[in-house]
C-alpha cells in the first residue's frame, strides 16, 4: 500500500540554543511511521518537525477515530515535547499541526514569527507545574464544629430542646455548618494563591474535574497551573510542602504535577491543515 507523507509540527524554538536533537522517539508503527525529529528555521526561530507517513486516502483525523491510535499519537508529542524542554525552551503547540510540506510550515512561522518571539520570551526559563487540591468537607467540618462559637451554640441549644423543635435546629446547623466549610475552605485557597504567586510567574485556572477523572476520593476544588522560573522550582516546592502540612488538619490535600512545557501558557496558533 503507498502512503502520504505529512509534516507534523510540535512546537517552536528560539533559535539562539543549541538545536541538534537527538530524543527517544519511540515507535508508532503500523500507525504513522515516522521520521526523525528536524528543525525548519526561519530567522530566530524554528519549528521542530517530524514528517508522518500515512496510509493511502488516509488523513490524521482519520487516524485520530481510533482510541488506541489516538492516545498513542497523543502520548508521542507529549513525550517528544518534554524530552526536549530539559534541554531547550519550546513553545509548544496543540496536538494536530500538520502540514503537506515543509513550505507551509515556513509560511505559518513567517506569518506569526513577531508573536512566535514574544511568547518564547515570556516563558524563557520557566516550565509548567501543576497544583490540584481536594477537601475532605466531613473532615473540615469536624474541625470546625469545635472552634466556631456559633456551631457550638446550636449544638447545646439542641441538646436541650425537645425532638420537635431539635428537628429544625439541627437543619439551620447542617445550613450553618456547610457555610462555615465553604468560607474556610475559600480562606485556605485564598491563603494558596497568596503564598505561591511569591514563586511563580503566572498561574492559569484549569477547569475543575470530577471524581470520574481524577480518581481522587475527595472533591478537587482547585485545579490550576502555574509558569514556575527553574531557578524558582525549588522554593515552589517548599511552599507547597508548608501548605501540606498547614491545611491537612482541615482536610485539605495538594496534588502536584510536573514540570511540563508550558502548555496553558502558550496561547499562539499554528495554523495547520496538512494543506499548506
Amino acid at each position: 500500500m503507498t502512503a502520504t507523507s505529512i509534516v507534523y509540527v510540535y512546537g517552536v524554538l528560539a533559535t539562539g540554543s543549541d538545536i541538534a536533537f537527538n530524543p527517544p522517539l519511540g515507535d508508532l508503527a503500523g500507525i504513522a511511521e515516522r521520521g526523525p525529529l528536524r528543525v525548519l528555521p526561519l530567522g530566530d526561530i524554528a519549528a521542530l518537525v517530524c514528517d508522518l507517513a500515512l496510509p493511502e486516502g488516509c488523513d490524521l483525523e482519520t487516524i485520530m477515530e481510533d482510541s488506541q491510535a489516538a492516545q498513542r499519537l497523543i502520548l508521542d508529542h507529549h513525550l517528544v515535547l518534554t524530552s526536549v524542554v530539559d534541554r531547550h525552551t519550546i513553545l509548544p503547540l496543540r496536538f494536530g499541526s500538520v502540514f503537506t510540506g515543509d513550505a507551509g510550515v515556513i509560511a505559518a512561522l513567517d506569518a506569526r514569527a513577531s508573536a512566535f518571539q514574544q511568547s518564547l520570551c515570556r516563558i524563557e526559563g520557566a516550565l509548567e507545574w501543576s497544583v490540584k487540591a481536594f477537601c475532605d468537607r466531613e473532615l473540615l467540618g469536624q474541625r470546625l464544629a469545635g472552634t466556631v462559637a456559633a456551631i457550638r451554640a446550636l449544638e447545646s441549644e439542641i441538646a436541650d430542646k425537645g425532638e420537635g423543635r431539635a428537628f429544625f435546629l439541627r437543619r439551620r446547623l447542617e445550613r450553618l455548618t456547610l457555610d462555615e466549610v465553604e468560607n474556610m475552605l475559600n480562606q485556605c485557597l485564598a491563603e494558596t494563591q497568596e503564598r505561591l504567586k511569591l514563586h511563580v510567574l503566572e498561574g492559569a485556572s484549569i477547569k475543575l474535574q470530577p471524581p470520574a477523572v481524577h480518581g481522587h476520593a475527595h472533591d478537587m476544588v482547585a485545579n490550576r497551573s502555574y509558569l514556575v522560573a527553574r531557578c524558582a522550582e525549588g522554593a515552589f516546592l517548599q511552599a507547597i510542602d508548608a501548605l501540606r502540612a498547614a491545611h491537612a488538619p482541615f482536610g485539605l490535600g495538594y496534588q502536584t504535577n510536573g514540570p511540563w512545557p508550558a502548555y496553558s501558557f502558550s496561547d499562539q496558533q499554528f495554523g495547520g491543515s496538512a494543506n499548506g
